[in-house]
């Protein structure tokens, strides 16, 4: 397990796989200098920096403590075959990859590329900020509790599913794309364009959909709606040829 401090109600027991390194014996080296050097990154005042490529193996796990911060730069990629696990902050200005697990309590933001094949669980914050791209070919799981933000794109593509849960929001102030499952049991707010292409939006019975911009409900795609959908004076829902609502 890559670590730093956390707290005791937030202990998990994972499989401990590290890197090696040696550490001349006159270095003393905090908890959080150490968890971020073995991803070689630099740490300073309560900030991680990782400049360069980094890949998370499986059976390893990378966990961000409550109040630090992994920061992401430089064109970097972060490929995780393993586990994040983010009580802190992560902030990425370049690529993540995740193949296997992404579980967030804490505030996760992508300023670039975030490819997810595997799962992300959200029961914290994940802000997506303009310009930037979510690619979603796994599961994304917004959980109680739970905010998505989304000021840039995100694209839910053919196996891709977002789970909005009982208790949780989506707010997309930009592009939502939807080609695979989308999921709501919780509150969704559009402001600008949700596009249904040949996908499904399932609004379950305790699912609220509020459309102040526009939603697309193109050709193949599926809307079934047993909760509430509320268009409200700027909002349109199209449901174009060869589409089902």
């Amino acid at each position: 397990t890559i670590t730093g401090n956390t707290p005791i109600e937030f202990e998990i027991t994972e499989t401990t796989v590290t890197t090696a390194i040696i550490i001349p014996e006159t270095i003393v080296m905090s908890e959080n200098e150490r968890w971020c050097s073995e991803i070689d990154g630099t740490f300073n005042t309560l900030t991680c920096t990782l400049t360069g490529d980094y890949i998370i193996n499986s059976g390893e796990t990378l966990l961000i403590p409550e109040n630090i911060t992994l920061l992401i730069i430089n064109e970097a990629t972060l490929t995780n075959d393993g586990k994040i696990i983010n009580y802190g902050t992560l902030i990425s200005q370049a690529t993540i990859n995740n193949e296997y697990i992404l579980t967030n309590y804490g505030t996760l933001t992508n300023e670039y590329i975030l490819t997810n094949d595997g799962t992300i669980d959200n029961n914290g914050t994940l802000t997506n900020l303009l310009g930037a791209t979510i690619d979603n070919n796994g599961t994304i799981d917004n959980n109680n509790g739970g905010t998505i933000d989304n000021n840039g794109t995100i694209s839910l593509n053919n196996n891709g599913t977002l789970n909005n849960n009982s208790q949780a929001t989506i707010n997309n102030e930009y592009v939502l794309m939807n080609y695979g499952t989308l999921t709501n049991d919780g509150t969704l707010t559009n402001e600008y364009i949700l596009t249904n292409n040949g996908g499904t939006i399932d609004n379950n019975n305790n699912g609220t959909i509020i459309n102040n911009g526009t939603i697309d409900n193109n050709n193949g795609g599926t809307i079934d709606n047993n909760g509430t959908i509320s268009l409200n004076n700027n909002g349109t829902l199209n449901n174009n040829s060869q589409a089902t609502i």
